[in-house]
């Protein structure tokens, strides 16, 4: 059995898991925190990152290779990261080059390190192992604070070419100039979904969360329901606009609410509406939500990892 260490890195903590390199079993995993704070240079702060991963890489040696899955914009080629968002400290720099060096100049090993955008590798998973298998061309939308995700055409990944094909939350809801309240990242925001559910019922943001928030949708709290339809309104309509310009067979929604059966159902409804509303006939995708959910990310960067060193066709 060849092992791969996976990294799920994220705004505030990293994931990680030992991996079996072609069945994706989880052998076992955790997660440290992801230190943002601007303490130190971009370069001391990127070090002290870097080490913390090899450490793990360290407690597990066994690992032949390292996957990765993080947000930014990434030429998976290269390793080449330049736009981190949050992680301001990985921003311009040879991300998958500086770890492998790392631990090399630790361990005297060639270790390959392969690294991906978290949409993209959400839709890779999918392709893989969920429920793009045997899709030639679908579509995997990831719902949280904005909307990611990743476009398969061919059997094949766009990337796009500056490497930010995917990238949802900036197509446009309303007519005119595109300003940040009409893309969709905004209406179509879960984490804004939320926020504007405990406001309406007076309940502190840091005393509520998603599972609540649905609670009072499926109780039929009329307030909750019109902030959740608005925001479905929303993603359909960006569904809609996909499914225009790609013409998938599928379109799976992600995301930890897309756990909840009635947030694709709604979904599903909403874009058949539109589409049935145009009265012009065109090829409808079919709605699906995504078959994993906080392991896709790991998942994805796995099979990133297996493309990247023709570990499989």
């Amino acid at each position: 059995m060849c092992k791969i260490l996976g990294f799920d890195i994220g705004g505030s903590s990293v994931k990680y898991a030992v991996m079996d390199q072609m069945s994706a079993e989880l052998i076992k995993s955790g997660n440290i925190p992801t230190d943002r704070k601007h303490d130190g240079t971009q370069e001391e702060k990127r070090a002290k990152f870097i080490g913390a991963l090899a450490d793990l890489f360290d407690e597990n040696s066994e690992c032949e290779g390292i996957a990765i899955s993080m947000p930014g914009t990434i030429d998976a080629k290269t390793g080449f990261l330049s736009n981190a968002g949050a992680l301001w400290f990985n921003k311009n720099c040879y991300f998958a080059k500086e770890l492998s060096d790392e631990i090399k100049k630790r361990t005297g090993r060639d270790i390959q390190v392969a690294m991906e955008n978290d949409g993209k590798s959400a839709a890779l998973a999918e392709y893989w192992k969920g429920n793009l298998q045997g899709v030639s061309d679908g579509v995997v939308m990831t719902l949280g604070t904005g909307i990611g995700g990743g476009i398969i055409v061919g059997g094949d990944l766009v990337r796009g070419n500056g490497f930010s094909a995917g990238e949802f939350s900036w197509l446009p809801t309303k007519p005119g100039l595109v300003e940040l309240e009409s893309m969709a990242a905004v209406p179509g925001s879960i984490t804004g979904m939320v926020a504007k559910i405990a406001e309406t019922k007076g309940i502190p943001a840091e005393e509520f969360d998603g599972k609540q928030a649905m609670e009072l949708v499926l109780d039929q709290d009329e307030e909750a329901c019109k902030i959740f339809d608005s925001t479905m309104d929303a993603l359909a309509q960006v569904a809609y606009t996909v499914n225009c310009v790609l013409n998938p067979e599928k379109i799976c929604f992600g995301g930890g609410i897309s756990r909840q059966p009635y947030v694709g159902k709604t979904l599903e409804k909403k874009f058949n509406e539109i589409i049935d509303h145009t009265n012009i006939p065109m090829p409808k995708a079919k709605i699906d939500t995504c078959h994993f959910f906080s392991d896709s990310n790991l998942i994805g960067a796995l099979y990133n990892y297996n493309l990247m060193t023709d570990a499989i066709d």
